[in-house]
């Protein structure tokens, strides 16, 4: 394995983790750029040099997060990411609403930060980081991450799976009366387990997973006209609502999928130099 190549491997789980968790990543060497507003709950396990964290609209003073584990919650900021040294990391994928299974405090807790694990895990979890960090052997790390997950995550009922699988889809596309009735819930217990299992209300949820869904149509199809790929009733409504998320235009978007066309694999990840994307913000030029 080259060490100065970029690195993704992926791993997926084959016991009971895998009805809470996508996938086991282990990234290593990718470089820096511009996270935008994202629904997705991450646990990180960091084995790598720190990352920091700052505007990427200004020239200010990078966060430094040196935190070793922690919970990469869903966020409505755009940031610049960064980091020293090589980043080398294990990536547990929670699938959408699985994430209080995972964590002693409120999903809402880890939303627009970098929760460290000492706040919301058991002990062993940094035990695991530390054996992870002493091996370089990623398949061995990957079966340990799901021996330790699946131990000390309690396994839900077949009932409660079924509903947040369907809530994960229907969020974006039913009205609250139909994922009512087909949850069973009341208004007020569908709102209290929306919040408690994705940590934002209802419509919040419903418009940063429609954003994530548009995101994904302009980058995989840049050259289509912009009223084809979102689902607002005019293209008024559909450029405020995306530079209000994002503070750029989707057409400024569009200019930097077909700079960087890594972004059809990450659409939420712009993988661009921080005093580039100052320059093409205020410039318009790349």
């Amino acid at each position: 394995m080259d060490p100065t190549l970029p690195v993704i491997q992926s791993y997926v789980p084959t016991g009971p983790l895998k009805e809470l968790v996508y996938a086991i990543l282990y990234v290593r060497g990718l470089g820096t750029g511009l996270a935008l507003q994202r629904v997705y709950q991450n646990i990180i396990i960091n084995v790598g040099g720190n990352f920091h964290t700052s505007s990427p609209f200004e020239d200010d003073t990078p966060t430094e997060n040196k935190a070793t584990v922690w919970i990469n919650g869903k966020h409505e900021t755009p940031f610049y990411l960064g980091h020293n040294g090589t980043p080398e990391f294990y990536i547990l994928a929670v699938k959408q609403g699985m994430l209080p299974f995972f964590t002693s405090v409120p999903v809402r807790d880890t939303n627009e930060t970098a929760l460290p694990a000492e706040v919301w895990g058991p002990t062993s979890i940094i035990a695991l980081q530390q054996e992870l960090q002493m091996s370089n052997d990623v398949a061995s790390n990957f079966a340990a991450i799901e021996r330790h997950f699946t131990h000390e995550v309690p396994e839900p009922s077949a009932g409660v799976l079924k509903k947040i699988a369907f809530l994960a889809d229907a969020l974006p596309t039913h009205t609250v009366t139909q994922l009512c009735h087909v949850t069973g819930y009341t208004r007020k217990r569908l709102w209290q387990e929306v919040l408690k299992h994705f940590g934002s209300s209802i419509k919040e949820m419903q418009g940063i997973i429609r954003f994530d869904n548009h995101l994904k149509a302009i980058s995989e199809n840049t050259q289509k006209n912009f009223s084809a790929l979102h689902t607002f009733y005019d293209q008024a409504h559909f450029i405020h609502d995306f530079k209000s998320r994002t503070r750029l235009t989707p057409n400024q978007y569009r200019l930097l999928c077909n700079h960087y066309t890594q972004i059809r694999r990450h659409p939420n990840f712009i993988p661009i130099n921080k005093e580039t994307f100052l320059q093409f913000y205020y410039t318009g030029v790349l």
